[in-house]
C-alpha cells in the first residue's frame, strides 16, 4: 500500500460490471452500467493559446450548435482521424481523460453522493500502464499547475510494484483494467507518456455512481442519482449535459450540426 492505495483483484471487484454494460457500443451504457437513475456527459474542455475553452464558445463562433449528443468534429467541420483542417485554430478535447482542473472538483461533489468513500476503485486502463502504474494522490496533484510536466513530480509520484500491477484485473468488452483501490480523496492521476491522465473508471464500493472516462470519448459519462445529476448540471465548473442511458457517442451520431463530409 502506498498513500492509502493499493493494486486491488479487478477481477473480483468489478465481476458485476460487465452484465450490466447493456447498451451497443459507443453508447452510454455501453460505457456505464445500465443500472442508474440518471446519466451525465461532462464535456472535456479544448485548448486555445494555452487556455481552456469550452465547446459552447467553439460553437458560438462557428455558428453551429452544443448539445447533449454534440460532436467535436461536427462542431468544428472536420474529422480529426483523417488529419482535415478544422474551422477552428484551437486544440481539440483530450480522449480519454478528465483533465485534472475538473476531477478534483468531481470526485469533491460525488463524495456526498456515496456511504463508502473511503474505499473508491479506480479503474486504468491497461493500454496506457505499459506494464506499470505510476500515480499522484490528487490530494496532492491537483494542486499542481495545470502546465507543470509530469517528470517534474517524481517527488509526488510514486510506482506500484510490477508483480501487484500483473494480478488479475478487470477485463470488459474490447478494454482491460489495472484496478487500484483507495479513498475517493485520494483521487488518483495516472502516469501517461508525459502529462497525468484520470482514471478511465471510477466507482464506490457501495456502487452509487460510475465514472467513465472511455479512452476514445472525449466526454466523461457518470451514472448516479436525480440529485447528483443535478449537483453536476448546476455546478458552472462543468460543461455537462443530461443523456439517456440508450444515447449514442459515436463520430457520427450529431444529427442537429452539419454532417461530415463521407
Amino acid at each position: 500500500m502506498k498513500n492509502g492505495l493499493k493494486i486491488s483483484d479487478g477481477e473480483s471487484v468489478g465481476s458485476w460490471i460487465a452484465a450490466e454494460l447493456t447498451g451497443s457500443t459507443g453508447s452510454v451504457t455501453g460505457c456505464v452500467p445500465d443500472r442508474y437513475e440518471s446519466y451525465v456527459r461532462i464535456l472535456h474542455p479544448a485548448s486555445l493559446d494555452g487556455g481552456s475553452v469550452t465547446w459552447g464558445q467553439v460553437a458560438d463562433e462557428l455558428g453551429r450548435d452544443v448539445h447533449p449528443l454534440a460532436q467535436w468534429d461536427a462542431i468544428v467541420g472536420a474529422d480529426r482521424y483523417r488529419n482535415e483542417t478544422p474551422d477552428w485554430p484551437g486544440s481539440a478535447p483530450e480522449t480519454g481523460s478528465l483533465e485534472k482542473g475538473l476531477l478534483g472538483p468531481l470526485l469533491e461533489t460525488l463524495e456526498e453522493q456515496t456511504k463508502t468513500p473511503a474505499s473508491v476503485y479506480f479503474g486504468i486502463w491497461r493500454g496506457m500502464t505499459w506494464g506499470k502504474v505510476v500515480a499522484v494522490p490528487a490530494s496532492q496533484g491537483r494542486d499542481l499547475p495545470q502546465a507543470t510536466p509530469w517528470r517534474s513530480t517524481d517527488d509526488l509520484s510514486f510506482a506500484f510494484p510490477e508483480d501487484e500491477v500483473a494480478r488479475p484485473g478487470l477485463e470488459l468488452p474490447h478494454r482491460g483494467y489495472v484496478v487500484v483501490v483507495g479513498s475517493i480523496d485520494s483521487g488518483i492521476l495516472v502516469e501517461d507518456w508525459l502529462s497525468p491522465s484520470s482514471p478511465n473508471l471510477i466507482w464506490p464500493e457501495d456502487r452509487a455512481w460510475f465514472v467513465a472516462s472511455e479512452i476514445d470519448f472525449d466526454s466523461t459519462l457518470v451514472g448516479g442519482t436525480v440529485e447528483m445529476a443535478r449537483s453536476i448540471l448546476e455546478d458552472e465548473r462543468f460543461e455537462a449535459f443530461e443523456v439517456g442511458p440508450e444515447d449514442l457517442l459515436t463520430w457520427n451520431a450529431d444529427k442537429v450540426n452539419p454532417p461530415l463530409p463521407e
